[in-house]
């Protein structure tokens, strides 16, 4: 293979995965919004279980804290700007925005991400 294919085939890869993230990301986000529509979850007549769930903690906080890489053009850092920005930042936003949370964005690193 040439080096122009492999380039090519590098950035083809490179941006499926990061399609992929961002899908999966916007998933996450609305099954988690989903109850907030509903007003919580039904009865089922078992007896409740008392666990921490990142649910329980967004509505209490109403803060949605999400983690973001630098994978323009869905995100990115500017010079200068505190806040990411690109297309994976305007939707968590407006998701946020209707579900009446505060986002708070946090950029990782893989060296500091937890198991």
């Amino acid at each position: 293979m040439n080096e122009l294919t492999t380039k090519i085939g590098d950035n083809r890869r490179s941006a499926l995965s990061v399609i992929a993230l961002v899908t999966s990301l916007a998933a996450i986000v609305i099954a988690l919004l989903d109850p907030f529509k509903k007003g919580g979850q039904e009865p089922t007549g078992a007896p409740a279980v008392q666990t921490h769930s990142a649910m329980a903690e967004i509505r209490k906080t109403k803060v949605l804290n999400v983690g973001f890489g630098i994978w323009a053009p869905y995100t990115q850092l500017d010079e200068g700007l505190d806040q990411p920005t690109g297309f994976a930042v305007d939707l968590i936003t407006e998701i946020a925005k209707r579900a009446e949370l505060e986002v708070r964005f946090h950029r990782f690193q893989w060296e500091t991400m937890k198991p």
